[in-house]
C-alpha cells in the first residue's frame, strides 16, 4: 500500500489543520500497516510497493494498531470507523460555512456583525446583528477593505420583503435603516411639498356640545419648513361668550408645534384675530352672544392641506338641482395651495338667486365673477365673500356648468 502525502490549503471544504493531521496519520501508518501485513503473510508484502491489503490483512491487526483517541497516537496509528464518520460530519458542517446554502442562496451565519468576506448570507432573526428578530434575513455584505473598519450591508426580510441598509464606520456598525417602498416614498414627497396640514388636526365640536372643542393629533409643516406632530387636545376650552356681542376665535398650531387657542374681540361685526407669528390656523369658531355651547355649524375649517381633500357636496337652494348622473355631481374642495374648485351641472333654479353657500374658509376675500356654459350659450355668475354662489345671467334659464370655477380661499 502506498500513499502520496497532500498539503491542504486553507479554505478547502475541511480545514487545513484537520486535513493535514489526517494526512500525517495515514502517511505514517503506511509502513506500519505494510509491516503488519508482511508478518501475517510471511513477508510476501513490500513496504510502499504495489501490494494491496486484503480483508485478512486488516483482520490480523490488533486493536492497539487502531487509534480510538484523537488526542494521542494519531501520528502512528490508523483511524477507526467512528472517527471516519466524525470527519465526514465535520466536512458537511464546514461545507455550509464556506459554500452557499442551496435552498435560500447565501452562507448560513449566526452573526451578521462579524462577517468579513463580501458575499451573500442568510440567518434567522435570532442571529446577532439581524435587522429585526421578527423574521429570517437575506444579507448582502460588501467590504471596502478587510471588513474590520468599513463595510456595507443590505437586508431583505424573508416574510415581508422589508429592505434595510446599514454601514460600518471606524469598526462600528450603524443602526439598520428601513428604506421606504414606493407608497412610503410617495407619502414622504407629499408631506414635503409646500407647507400645511398633511394629516389630522380637524377641529370639531364634542358629541355632546359644550364650551370645548376636540382637536386630534396629526402632521403639519410650517411655512418655516419645520415639521411637527402635535399632540391631540380632546377638550380645548373656549372662553365664555360675551353677553352682548358675538366673537370670532381661532384654533391654531403655534410656532412650537402645540395646538393653541386665541379668543377674538366681541363686537357687533367681529373679525377673527391674526394668527401669532410662526403659527398656522386650523379653524375659526363663531361664538354667538350668550352662547353656552359650540357646535360644528359654528366651526369653520381653515386648514391648508398638503394633499388636497375629497370633494364636498353642498346643499343646493332656490330650486337648483343636479342636472343628471352623466355629469360630475355638484361639489367643491380646497387644494393644497388654498385654491377652491367647483364642479357639476345644475338646472331649474331661479336665476340671480343663491345656488349654494360655501362655508367659511372656502370663500374669496371679495366678489369673484365667472363666465361659464349654459347648454350651447354662455352664463355668468359670481361668488361672494359671504360664500354665496349665484348664477346671475342664464341663456334659456336652463343648465349651468360650475366646472372650472376656482378662486383662492381668503375668507
Amino acid at each position: 500500500m502506498s500513499y502520496t502525502k497532500t498539503t491542504w490549503a486553507f479554505g478547502d471544504p475541511i480545514t487545513s489543520e484537520k486535513m493535514n493531521n489526517l494526512e500525517n496519520g495515514v502517511y505514517s501508518n503506511d509502513a506500519a500497516l505494510a509491516n503488519k501485513a508482511s508478518a501475517s503473510h510471511k513477508g510476501t508484502h513490500s513496504i510502499g510497493g504495489t501490494d494491496v491489503l486484503s480483508p485478512a490483512d486488516i483482520g490480523a491487526m490488533s486493536t492497539s494498531d487502531i487509534v480510538n483517541d484523537t488526542t494521542t497516537g494519531g501520528t502512528s496509528k490508523a483511524l477507526s470507523a467512528e472517527q471516519g464518520k466524525m470527519l465526514n460530519t465535520n466536512k458537511a458542517e464546514k461545507t455550509k460555512m464556506f459554500y452557499p446554502d442551496n435552498v435560500y442562496g447565501g452562507i448560513i451565519t449566526t452573526n451578521f456583525n462579524t462577517i468579513s468576506v463580501s458575499g451573500s448570507y442568510t440567518g434567522f432573526g435570532t442571529a446577532t446583528g439581524a435587522p429585526t428578530t421578527a423574521q429570517s434575513w437575506f444579507i448582502r455584505h460588501i467590504n471596502s477593505n478587510s471588513g474590520t473598519t468599513t463595510a456595507y450591508q443590505e437586508g431583505i426580510g424573508y416574510t415581508d420583503g422589508a429592505f434595510y441598509t446599514r454601514h460600518k464606520r471606524s469598526g462600528v456598525w450603524d443602526a439598520w435603516t428601513l428604506q421606504p417602498d414606493g407608497a412610503s416614498l410617495q407619502t414622504e414627497i407629499n408631506e414635503k411639498t409646500g407647507y400645511g396640514v398633511y394629516s389630522g388636526l380637524a377641529v370639531t365640536a364634542q358629541s355632546t356640545p359644550n364650551m370645548t372643542v376636540s382637536v386630534p393629533g396629526g402632521v403639519i409643516y410650517m411655512n418655516t419648513g419645520r415639521r411637527f406632530t402635535p399632540v391631540a387636545n380632546t377638550a380645548l376650552a373656549i372662553n365664555a361668550a360675551d353677553a352682548t356681542n358675538p366673537r370670532i376665535d381661532i384654533v391654531y398650531v403655534n410656532s412650537s408645534g402645540v395646538i393653541s387657542y386665541l379668543a377674538g374681540t366681541a363686537a357687533a361685526s367681529p373679525v377673527a384675530p391674526n394668527v401669532p407669528t410662526g403659527g398656522q390656523k386650523l379653524s375659526e369658531i363663531s361664538v354667538a352672544a350668550g352662547a353656552t355651547t359650540i357646535t360644528n355649524a359654528t366651526i369653520a375649517d381653515w386648514r391648508k392641506t398638503l394633499t388636497g381633500e375629497a370633494w364636498i357636496t353642498p346643499t343646493l337652494t332656490n330650486g337648483w338641482t343636479q342636472t343628471d348622473a352623466i355629469n360630475y355631481p355638484v361639489g367643491y374642495y380646497k387644494d393644497s395651495m388654498g385654491v377652491v374648485h367647483l364642479r357639476g351641472l345644475i338646472k331649474a333654479g331661479t336665476y340671480n338667486t343663491v345656488a349654494l353657500v360655501l362655508p367659511s374658509g372656502y370663500r374669496p376675500a371679495k366678489h369673484v365673477f365667472f363666465t361659464t356654459r349654459s347648454v350651447d350659450a354662455f352664463a355668468c355668475g359670481y361668488a361672494t365673500n359671504g360664500g354665496n354662489v349665484v348664477p346671475s345671467s342664464i341663456a334659456y334659464s336652463s343648465n349651468v356648468s360650475l366646472d372650472g370655477i376656482s378662486f383662492r380661499a381668503e375668507a
